[in-house]
């Protein structure tokens, strides 16, 4: 008999300092002053931007930088519902697209409340980022666990270590 996997909610506070907001693709919303960092952007969902609204008004915040773990559709095609909301955004990624800022392997990103560590994790893509949330001893994986790459769980944990 297959286990019944329960559904999560659309908005969920995981801890102090970050609140996953569904939308076709896990994102993260990550800190706790008035800037913030998002992981990945979703898939471009109504639902998503409205969530990340509802939740950007009730903490007293903005997206003050976003980080994309890869360049699927999945996690890039909510960017411009994220400049709608918050024109001031700078986008970070690995391999950039125009107007976007680039991510380098053992880039730190800070905003109060969050140290993230970015680490290139290429397997599941070839500009795949992972990000270590330091004050948690967290990790948002993004899609590197679906990579069919033996090489990329060893990858994984060596760059998080070293």
């Amino acid at each position: 008999m297959a286990t019944q996997l329960v559904p999560l909610p659309e908005v969920e506070r995981l801890s102090a300092s970050v609140v996953r907001i569904l939308g076709g693709t896990n994102t993260y919303l990550i800190g706790r002053g008035p800037q913030r960092i998002l992981i990945d952007t979703g898939e471009g969902k109504p639902s998503w931007a409205a969530h990340l609204k509802t939740i950007l008004s009730e903490e007293n915040a903005t997206v003050h930088k976003a980080l994309l773990t890869h360049w699927h559709h999945d996690h890039v095609n909510g960017i411009p519902d994220l400049r709608k909301l918050c024109p001031q955004v700078t986008i970070y990624k690995n391999q950039p697209n125009e107007g976007q800022s680039g991510i380098e392997d053992g880039q730190v990103f800070s905003v109060e409340g969050a140290t993230l560590k970015a680490f290139h994790t290429p397997g599941h893509t070839v500009d795949h980022m992972i990000f270590v949330l330091e004050e948690e001893d967290a990790i948002f994986t993004g899609d590197s666990g679906f990579s069919p790459s033996p090489q990329l769980i060893p990858y994984c944990v060596i760059g998080v270590h070293d």
